[in-house]
């Protein structure tokens, strides 16, 4: 059942971001889409392994129907360390970094990118804790 609730989302979300602006959801799917993701939060509720919260489902949702979701902290709040050593803001951006502080200046104070809701950038306000032994 949750599979099957997972493949029809993605699917949704598949059809929705192959409007002529590459990211409102298609008017007929909006319906869809909530309804799904009701149906993953019930599941949530009922104790199954959905381990994305709510607040994210929906701010999905609003990324999808609103065209873009403001205040991408890439290069502040998450950031990719390649192989090589070298920092990438995003993984959806190709410039690298060998300092963070040069991304910090270069990249994220001009970055005005509205074009992603992935999970990195979904759960960048969660609050981690980390412990050196």
């Amino acid at each position: 059942m949750a599979a099957e609730l997972k493949r029809e989302l993605w699917e949704i979300r598949r059809t929705a971001r192959q409007t002529d602006e590459g990211v409102l959801a298609i008017r007929d799917q909006i319906d869809a889409l909530k309804q799904k993701i009701e149906e993953v939060i019930d599941l949530r509720n009922q104790g199954y392994p959905v381990y994305t919260s709510p607040r994210v489902l929906w701010k999905f949702y609003r990324f999808m129907t609103e065209g873009g979701f403001p205040g991408c902290q890439a290069g502040r709040k998450f950031l990719v360390i390649n192989p090589d050593g070298r920092m990438t803001p995003c993984a959806m951006v190709m410039a690298y970094f060998d300092k963070q502080e040069d991304m910090l200046e270069n990249f994220t104070k001009q970055n005005t990118c509205e074009a992603c809701y992935i999970a990195t950038r979904a759960k960048r306000h969660k609050v981690v804790c980390v412990s050196v032994v």
